[in-house]
């Protein structure tokens, strides 16, 4: 009897470090809800070029890719609504009807329901064109998957799952500590310790020269960052090197320390925080990863915030903005009240927030299945997952890789340029709406992209993996020309990349080389690898 009772000791224990406070989770949600919703804002300014078969990627290329795969990497592929048709009034229709799903969990409208659809869409958009996707993708894609399993509409929701079980006169937790939870604060601590693990390289432990060679690169490079890298000595790089791997590493591991462990949480989260979107971004232009990093950290945020926020609040001076801030929350409370009245009239019942048992069975299942796929990414001899498992990570996306810069940061950086010849001899540049050929480096290469989606998709013609999609770009700019300038045809067009390669930290600058990658005339097409 004693050991059944130090084991349920060891289990309360234990659980303190995996519970959710419900006010973080419903922060939680309109983070997540609000970056979806953004996120399709973002890509709708390449709707076009991106997801119909006008654009760089029809689906005619991706059966080509693909028909040869496994059964399962086919089903991949195809399980997105997104195949369904080339033309862009569907794409622009499932466009709407996401962002209506994330609106959906933004207000907190059946949050649950809303989460699984707005995943089942991240899933679709994803599996339509992986040529555009960046690590904060992954990020949502394992989020959205996680908060399934998560009661996300206790607070701050329409849904006011709390409030109901409070008029019912059912005693109301203010967490929620589940296999939900564990995967969830756990999917966090896995992405930073394996990328760690996965960031190998001289240029990372010996040489601490990764943080140079990252914001060398011209593709994401900001002008704090230039300055930055032209003012400090190499000493402080190797620094700040060494001192990234720490934090990495030391971070999530902070936060389950078992003595302070709410003010310590507090501490980190609010560090990551800065890390990401202060240091970060703004010493790199990345894009949205960063939004991404910081709403992996706001489910830590533990009860001692939320208390020490609410005091902040109080103790502020009568403001016209305070009171119609108060104003509009107390209208929405009563509007929400109603709802709760008409839901008592209507007998459906007291919410339950705890998960159904083979919810909690699942969860407990991918938690391990994410953790063997990680290892097998470091050491794939040493841990294998069942072949008869992989059709998981293919259907429900629990494949990730967290190699950011990893295992060292690119040396190979360089800009693009697609000069073409009208019939009238005249030479311009495709990529740069027909102005005149330069091979002149730009000012701010990071400035020519319009977004992280274009930047991504046009930097992945460079690998040589990838030579393939070269063809589908090139017809889809001559097409493009030939769409806005009718009466202006094309005799050739040609791409080049004109490649930098970064040298050692107190090395001269080398000469950029032009590289052909694809060059087509109106009769012979051909691709020249490097």
């Amino acid at each position: 009897m004693s050991k059944l009772v130090g084991l349920g000791e060891w289990i309360r224990r234990l659980s303190r470090f995996f519970a959710i406070d419900l006010r973080s989770l419903g922060l939680f949600r309109i983070a997540l809800g609000t970056y979806v919703f953004w996120d399709l804002l973002d890509r709708g300014r390449f709707l076009e070029a991106h997801y119909t078969d006008f654009g760089v990627y029809p689906r005619d290329a991706v059966v080509e890719k693909w028909s040869e795969g496994t059964y399962w990497e086919r089903l991949w592929a195809f399980t997105s609504f997104h195949m369904a048709s080339g033309e862009l009034a569907w794409q622009a229709f499932l466009f709407v009807v996401t962002a209506v799903f994330a609106l959906a969990l933004i207000v907190g409208y059946r949050s649950r329901g809303s989460a699984f659809l707005c995943w089942v869409m991240a899933l679709s958009l994803q599996n339509r064109n992986p040529h555009v996707l960046h690590g904060g993708d992954q990020m949502i894609r394992q989020l959205l998957f996680w908060s399934m399993f998560l009661p996300l509409g206790a607070r701050f929701s329409v849904d006011g799952l709390c409030a109901v079980q409070k008029a019912y006169k059912v005693p109301v937790s203010t967490v929620v500590c589940s296999f939900g939870s564990v995967g969830l604060l756990l999917q966090t601590a896995f992405l930073y310790w394996f990328t760690v693990l996965l960031k190998s390289a001289p240029q990372w432990h010996a040489e601490g020269t990764a943080l140079y060679y990252a914001l060398s690169l011209e593709h994401y490079q900001t002008v704090q960052g230039r300055f930055l890298l032209n003012f400090l000595p190499v000493f402080a790089w190797k620094l700040g090197t060494w001192a990234t791997m720490a934090l990495e590493a030391l971070g999530p591991c902070l936060m389950f320390f078992p003595k302070a462990t709410e003010r310590i949480r507090v501490l980190v989260v609010l560090l990551f925080f800065c890390f990401h979107l202060v240091l970060i971004g703004g010493l790199m232009d990345v894009g949205p990863i960063v939004s991404t990093s910081a709403i992996l950290w706001i489910c830590f945020l533990p009860g001692l915030f939320w208390e020490a926020l609410s005091r902040w609040w109080g103790s502020l001076p009568s403001h016209p903005l305070k009171n119609v801030l108060e104003q509009a929350r107390a209208r929405l409370i009563h509007w929400r009240n109603q709802r709760i009245v008409r839901r008592i009239q209507f007998h459906e019942g007291v919410p339950n927030l705890r998960p159904t048992l083979i919810a909690q069975a699942f969860a407990a299942f991918a938690i391990v299945y994410v953790l063997i796929w990680n290892l097998r990414g470091v050491d794939g001899r040493r841990f294998v997952l069942p072949a008869n498992l992989e059709w998981v990570a293919n259907v429900v996306r629990l494949d990730q890789n967290w190699g950011m810069f990893a295992p060292y940061p690119m040396i190979e950086d360089g800009w693009f340029i697609m000069p073409a010849t009208l019939k009238d001899g005249t030479k311009i540049d495709l990529l740069r709406k027909g102005a005149p050929v330069t091979w002149a480096k730009p000012k701010s290469v990071a400035s020519t992209y319009v977004n992280e989606r274009e930047r991504k998709y046009i930097m992945n013609l460079w690998p040589v993996a990838l030579s393939d999609q070269r063809p589908y770009f090139v017809r889809y700019m001559r097409n493009r020309w030939y769409r806005d300038h009718p009466d202006q045809p094309l005799k050739d067009i040609s791409l080049y990349y004109m490649l930098h390669i970064t040298p050692p930290p107190g090395k001269p600058q080398p000469e950029p080389r032009k590289m052909l990658l694809f060059n087509e005339t109106e009769t012979t097409p051909g691709v020249v690898e490097r």
